[in-house]
């Protein structure tokens, strides 16, 4: 199976590149990790300038909370919340914006703001019109397994299964398979023996050619596993299963925390590049 390299916005990640490293701004308060939410215009932005200090590579915004049990939000809100950070992000940085969202007139709005990637958790099942408009705009997508809700693939077997069905709709609508990454899907309510699986399996994701994203960031399963309630806590068991995922061959790493999980990635890339002794 030969490498796999595709253009996320105007970066290229896959093998042989570095791990990119995407930064997270949460606009709903209903996030799981509420030092993620940014409640006015200014903390985001300046949320956003730290990241990009401490090497985000991809900015990720988001305007409703995918955690289970979220309240709804209309698209006019949605919209209304992520339209002028999006601007801002573009006006001040020369870097890659991604909109998480499963709405086709969220990311109309977010591409004529400046987003050239969407990070779409139903794996464009959710908007019958998503796959065209990606196609449309030729901007970048992500791509989440995902059945009758995001995230609710529990074996790998079914992951694999959601994620091909997903690059046959984005291909099917004509979306180059050089502008698709596929993420499996952490967290969203599954038992957290899945997401152990998922980690444990994540090379067997090659077999889709498509380079891999990984949302682990303080999520449930770590907490599960450490005896951790509060996402506060999880920091470190988040770089331990991280360090196993870069080991496994993950290309983007979605975090709240982008100093210390670029150390993580330099201090696992330097081990890995010594040759052991004999």
């Amino acid at each position: 199976m030969g490498s796999m390299q595709v253009q996320l916005g105007c970066i290229t990640v896959g093998d042989r590149e570095d791990v990119a490293v995407m930064g997270i701004i949460n606009l709903d308060p209903y996030s799981f990790y509420s030092p993620s939410y940014f409640a006015s215009q200014k903390e985001a932005i300046s949320a956003t300038k730290r990241m990009i200090e401490e090497g985000a590579d991809i900015i990720d915004v988001g305007g409703v909370s995918t955690a289970p049990g979220s309240p709804e939000v209309s698209v006019d809100t949605e919209k209304r919340r992520v339209a002028t950070i999006i601007r801002q992000i573009a006006q001040n940085w020369d870097v890659p914006i991604s909109i998480d969202t499963q709405r086709t007139q969220v990311v109309q709005t977010a591409i004529r703001y400046g987003a050239t990637i969407v990070n779409d958790v139903s794996g464009l099942k959710h908007d019958p019109d998503m796959a065209k408009t990606i196609q449309d705009s030729g901007v970048s997508c992500v791509l989440m397994a995902a059945g009758n809700r995001p995230g609710d693939r529990a074996t790998f077997h079914e992951i694999i299964l959601a994620l091909q069905e997903s690059l046959q709709i984005a291909l099917s609508a004509g979306i180059p398979s050089n502008h698709i990454v596929v993420d499996p899907g952490i967290g969203f309510g599954k038992p957290f023996e899945c997401d152990l699986e998922i980690l444990r399996n994540l090379r067997r994701l090659r077999v889709l050619e498509q380079p891999i994203l990984l949302g682990l960031s303080r999520k449930h399963f770590i907490g599960k596993v450490l005896g951790y309630s509060s996402p506060q806590d999880r920091l470190y068991g988040t770089l331990a299963a991280l360090t196993i995922s870069l080991q496994k061959g993950v290309h983007v790493v979605r975090t709240h925390d982008i100093r210390a999980t670029q150390d993580c990635v330099k201090m696992v890339n330097a081990l890995m590049s010594i040759k052991e002794s004999e």
